[in-house]
C-alpha cells in the first residue's frame, strides 16, 4: 500500500480520527452492504469474518466542492444551546485490558509458531489435543433437521479443522479435545451439542442449540512450544524474559484499548451533537458534490460486475446497495445519505469555527512531508509536494482541522466503564 498512492487512500490517513458518524462522500461504499462482493466463513460452523474487497478508485470530481474553509458556519448551522464539549460516556468493559487478555494474546502466538510432532503422520488412536489438526466430516442438526450449509458430509476429503484456531463457532473445537479418531466412523459419529452466538451472519441459526455429528477420520499431531524465555527470545524475536514480554504486552494493549476507546468515545458523542444541532440551510454544492461522487462510485460498480460478464443497469445497481427495491427512490435517498455526511461536516467546521481551530499553510506543509515520509519505500519515495499536488492543499488543510475538533472533543469527554 505504501507504493500506491490514491485520493482516496491519502484522504483516509490524513483524517486520523475519522468516525463512523462523519463519512466523507468519496466513501460511499463503506456506508453500504455491497452484495456478491464480501467473502464469509467457508461453512455455516465458521464465524463470521469478513474480508473487504479493496476496489481503489480515483473519483474526478465534476462538481467543485463546497468551499466549507471560507464559508461562515453561522449561515448553515446551529450548534447545541449546551456546553456542547461537556460530555461524558459509558463503554463496556471490552475496552479494559485484563491478563486474561494478555495471556489469550501470547497463547496465540505460541499457536501460531506450533510444529509438527511427527510429520504428516495419520494418527487415530490417540486422543485429539489444543493444537492438533483434525480432519473430520460433520453435518449439524436443528431441532433434528440438518440445516443448510452446516455439513461436509458430501465432500471428497474430510476438513481439516485445527483446534484452537477459532474457525469454528465457540465449543465445537474445545468439545473435539480429548476425543480419540478410532472411536469415530461414519456410522457412529460423535455428538457435538453447541450454540451458535447471538449475533451469527445467519438469523435462523443465531442463538440456537444444535448437533452436530462429527466423524472424525484422523488427526495430524502439533506441539505448542512452550512459554519460556527461550520462546520470548528466539521466536517472538523480544530481548527479555517472559515477565517483561507479558508487561510489554500489556501496555501496548491498553494503549491500544484506550485509542479505541476514545474512538468509541467521539463516536458517541459526534452522533448526539449531529441529533442536537440544527442546518439552517443545506449548501446545495456540498450536496450535489456528495451526490455526484456517490453516483461515480456505483457506476464503478457496475463496471466492475460487467467485467465478469454480469450486465447491470445503474438503477439497478443503486437499488441493489442502497437495499432498495424496484421503483423506490434511489435519487432520493442519496439526497439523504448526503445530507447527513454534509451535516457531518459542517458539525465539525462550526465546533472548529467556535473554538478558534485553524490551519495554516505551513500545518499543511508540515502534514504533506509527513504523508510523504509514511508513504515513501524503498522503491518509491514521495515528496511532500507530490503529495499536495495528488489530494489538495485545502483536503490536508480540513484534515487537520478535523483532527483539531476530534482532538477536542475526546479531551473534554470523561470515559466510565460499565462494572
Amino acid at each position: 500500500m505504501k507504493s500506491s498512492i490514491t485520493k482516496v487512500v491519502l484522504i483516509a490517513l490524513v483524517l486520523v480520527h475519522t468516525i463512523s458518524v462523519f463519512a466523507s462522500c468519496d466513501t460511499l461504499l463503506d456506508k453500504l452492504n455491497v452484495p456478491g462482493l464480501d467473502s464469509d466463513s467457508d461453512s455455516t460452523t465458521g464465524n463470521n469474518s469478513e474480508t473487504d474487497d479493496e476496489i481503489e478508485t480515483d473519483i474526478k470530481d465534476e462538481i467543485e466542492n463546497f468551499n466549507y474553509l471560507g464559508a461562515d458556519m453561522d449561515e448553515y448551522f446551529t450548534l447545541p444551546s449546551y456546553s456542547y464539549l461537556d460530555n461524558s460516556v459509558t463503554l463496556g468493559t471490552e475496552y479494559v485490558v485484563t491478563d486474561k487478555m494478555v495471556d489469550e494474546y501470547i497463547d496465540s502466538l505460541r499457536f501460531e509458531n506450533k510444529t509438527k510432532t511427527n510429520g504428516d503422520t495419520q494418527v487415530t488412536d490417540q486422543a485429539i489435543k489444543l493444537g492438533d489438526s483434525a480432519f473430520i466430516y460433520y453435518t449439524g442438526y436443528l431441532n433434528g433437521a440438518a440445516f443448510n450449509g452446516g455439513s461436509n458430509a458430501s465432500d471428497a476429503k474430510p476438513y481439516e479443522l485445527s483446534i484452537g484456531s477459532g474457525s469454528f463457532i465457540p465449543g465445537f473445537e474445545e468439545g473435539l479435545i480429548g476425543i480419540i479418531p478410532s472411536e469415530t466412523s461414519k456410522d457412529d459419529p460423535f455428538e457435538l451439542h453447541v450454540t451458535f452466538p447471538e449475533n451469527y451472519q445467519s438469523a435462523d441459526l443465531a442463538g440456537k442449540a444444535v448437533i452436530f455429528e462429527v466423524w472424525v477420520v484422523y488427526t495430524v499431531q502439533y506441539t505448542i512450544p512452550e512459554l519460556n524465555n527461550d520462546f520470548v527470545k528466539n521466536t517472538i524475536k523480544y530481548d527479555g524474559t517472559v515477565d517483561q514480554y507479558k508487561a510489554y504486552v500489556n501496555s501496548a494493549m491498553i494503549e491500544e484499548a484506550r485509542a479505541a476507546a476514545e474512538e468509541e468515545a467521539l463516536n458517541k458523542v459526534v452522533e448526539k451533537l449531529l441529533k442536537d444541532s440544527t442546518v439552517k440551510e443545506y449548501p446545495e454544492q456540498a450536496i450535489a458534490y456528495c451526490i455526484e461522487n456517490y453516483k461515480a462510485q456505483i457506476q464503478q460498480y457496475v463496471d466492475y460486475y460487467a467485467m465478469y460478464g454480469y450486465q447491470v443497469t445503474f438503477e439497478e445497481m443503486a437499488l441493489q446497495l442502497l437495499g432498495l427495491n424496484k421503483g423506490d427512490d434511489w435519487e432520493g435517498a442519496l439526497r439523504k445519505m448526503a445530507e447527513e455526511d454534509v451535516k457531518a461536516t459542517l458539525l465539525y467546521f462550526a465546533i472548529a469555527q467556535d473554538n478558534s481551530i485553524t490551519a495554516t499553510d505551513a500545518d499543511v506543509q508540515a502534514k504533506a512531508k509527513e504523508l510523504a515520509e509514511y508513504y515513501s519505500s524503498d522503491t518509491k519515495t514521495y515528496t511532500a509536494e507530490e503529495i499536495i499536488k495528488e489530494m489538495g492543499f485545502d483536503n490536508i488543510k480540513q484534515g487537520i482541522i478535523f483532527d483539531g475538533v476530534a482532538k477536542l472533543i475526546t479531551e473534554n469527554c470523561t470515559i466510565e466503564y460499565k462494572d
